[in-house]
């Protein structure tokens, strides 16, 4: 049946000013009427007891020869001042009530009948309207819930859907979350792609049609955290080990974990960790130990242990040695033909020095060079028509003892060649000695680098090994296999402890190709 207010039959209003009687017009057998009142009465005592809780005015209806579908509590009444088929609207007091109601006509009209209360001040009112909706048959029925929303634990960023069943016409839904409505949950299901412990809680869901609306029972939304390792601090006394304080227990226990003292400075303390749903809730001090000048590290083993992540990228280990013992060096790359600073100066101590270098190098990419560090010098052609007609040097460089090759490349063209003049070290002018032919861009002009005291490396291939999702301070090796197929070995040197969650560390490689993996030792 659809909902809709119909044609109005009647609209009135009543001011409680005194008593007051009203019948409706007829309303037609057989026709659904919907009945809309609202308002308020007057506040004052019970009548007959002026010392009594306030009370209020009342509306009364006859509803003899009318099939009454919907009465709220309030109105359940049989009787009124002995006169049977009538109930009284109560107020509320100060609040304004709406109330919808379908009656079925037959025939007669509706009779009202107000009453004031002659302790009050009176100063409510009551308005009624009457809509005949042009139909026929069944009044509609409130819905009903057939099966519940139910309540769920999930892990944390999982996802979650609430559903509902309900019996009834039309239903409408709106989900809520501890009691509040949800924006845009309108449907017999309520979904969450991903659940945090923010969405833990309650939730239910009104289902409503013409006839009413139920509210479904709570579903309880439990979100169980990801695991978590405890945490804790030791209590000291003396040099002894009398207490830990728990400051975390963790989540996602399923059996006991193993508790280590580390560091300190002594040693022999043991203890045991109490479990309780899945949470460390305590740790007992089973022997003190002895000898602790500092406070050891609690540490509590993780709730699993998790499949540890293995990187690695390729490393090049430099090696320069023969340096002058307080001797000033700078490093420098090699780039094309000349070699340029890097941002690394400093004053030999050793007559060795060592410096890793990410990727793969070789021993002539760089080199130390001692100060006074010669400059480099550089020039730019001029090209007209396809000839190289000059050439304009724009850094003299230093540190030149004889001049340098100059070496005109690109551009297109071919054959241009020129010669270089020093004066003091340093590039002053350049000649070109041949134009050269077919040039359509600018050339570059390459002046080889002057000499300079520098030391070339020794390179050693090395591979930097990345480690994560580590448990802290339990043991780790290091695997390598050489080919597919082939035997997995421990590779030397391999065996680590580490300290946090994440681990680096550098092996030297003598095998041009091959696997590692991580294994854990418990």
């Amino acid at each position: 049946m659809a909902t809709t207010n119909g044609t109005m039959l009647e609209e009135f209003d009543y001011i409680i000013t005194g008593p007051f009687d009203h019948t409706t017009p007829t309303l037609q057998n057989g026709n659904i009427y919907k009945l809309t009142i609202s308002g308020r009465g007057s506040v004052g005592p019970n009548v007959g007891d002026p010392n009594s809780t306030p009370d209020a005015a009342y509306m009364f209806v006859n509803w003899q020869n009318l099939d009454l579908v919907h009465v709220p509590n309030s109105w359940m009444c049989t009787e009124w001042d002995g006169i049977a088929n009538r109930r009284p609207f109560p107020d509320g007091y100060s609040t304004n009530h709406v109330y919808d109601y379908y009656v079925i006509g037959t025939g007669t009209g509706l009779a009202f009948s107000f009453r004031d209360n002659p302790y009050g001040d009176n100063i409510g009112g009551f308005h009624v309207k009457i809509n005949n909706l042009g139909l026929q048959g069944a009044v509609p029925t409130a819905p009903n819930i057939i099966n519940q929303p139910m309540s769920q634990s999930v892990n944390q960023g999982s996802p979650v859907a609430f559903s509902v069943v309900a019996a009834g016409a039309n239903p409408n839904f709106q989900w809520q979350f501890n009691t509040v409505n949800i924006f845009g949950a309108t449907n017999a299901s309520y979904n969450l792609a991903s659940a945090t412990t923010n969405n833990a809680g309650n939730y239910a869901v009104i289902v409503s049609n013409a006839g009413g609306s139920v509210t479904s029972s709570n579903a309880v939304l439990t979100i169980i955290p990801p695991p978590r390792t405890g945490t804790g601090t030791a209590t000291m006394s003396g040099v002894f080990v009398v207490g830990v304080n728990l400051v975390d227990g963790g989540s996602g226990y399923t059996n006991t974990p193993l508790v280590r003292f580390i560091g300190g400075g002594g040693s022999g303390t043991q203890g045991f960790a109490t479990v309780s749903n899945g949470v460390v809730v305590s740790i007992t001090v089973t022997d003190a130990g002895y000898g602790y000048t500092n406070t050891p590290l609690v540490v509590i083993e993780p709730p699993f242990i998790l499949n540890p992540v293995l990187g690695i990228a390729p490393m090049s280990f430099l090696t320069f040695s023969n340096l002058t013992v307080s001797g000033i060096y700078q490093l420098q790359q090699s780039v094309a033909w000349y070699w340029t600073n890097q941002p690394l100066s400093f004053s030999a101590t050793n007559s060795i020095y060592t410096q890793m270098f990410a990727g793969i190098v070789g021993s002539g990419d760089y080199r130390l060079a001692l100060n006074p560090v010669p400059a480099q010098a550089f020039a730019t052609a001029q090209v007209v028509n396809g000839f190289v007609v000059g050439v304009t040097v724009s850094s003299g460089g230093s540190g030149y003892v004889t001049s340098p090759t100059v070496s005109i490349t690109g551009g297109h063209g071919t054959n241009a060649t020129a010669v270089s003049y020093l004066s003091g070290g340093v590039v002053t002018s350049i000649s070109i000695t041949s134009a050269g032919i077919g040039y359509t861009n600018t050339p570059t002009v390459q002046i080889a680098p002057p000499p300079a005291a520098a030391v070339s490396p020794t390179v050693l291939p090395v591979m930097r090994v990345d480690s994560a999702s580590l448990a802290p301070y339990d043991n780790y090796q290091i695997q390598f296999m050489p080919a597919i197929g082939g035997t997995w070995e421990n590779w030397n040197g391999g065996l680590f402890t580490p300290t946090d969650v994440t681990n680096s560390q550098y092996l030297f490689i003598t095998n041009g190709t091959g696997f590692f993996r991580l294994q854990y030792m418990p």
